[in-house]
């Protein structure tokens, strides 16, 4: 784009920050989804998101694995519209 760089990168601190105040809360929100119980909210620290989707690098989920967790995975559709597509694990 036109922006200079002290802008763009602005808007991406404040992009990172949007996002990881609002992890939480669909921490929470999933914990519901999935397990619909009075204070299902307690649930949420259990929750974890993989933000680097992109270079298949989840720590939440080595740890887990290698200490022989259970690990469930929650996957979703974002867009407006249906899709399809494969998932490896």
């Amino acid at each position: 784009g036109t922006s200079q760089q002290h802008v763009a990168n602005d808007y991406a601190k404040r992009l990172a920050i949007g996002h990881k105040e609002a992890e939480k809360v669909v921490a929470e929100s999933i914990a519901c989804m999935v397990s619909p119980k009075p204070g299902c909210a307690s649930l949420a620290t259990n929750i974890q998101q993989c933000p680097l989707l992109n270079i298949t690098n989840c720590p939440p989920t080595e740890a887990d694995l290698s200490s022989g967790k259970k690990l469930m995975v929650v996957i979703y559709n974002s867009l407006g519209w249906k899709r399809s597509d494969v998932i490896r694990l």
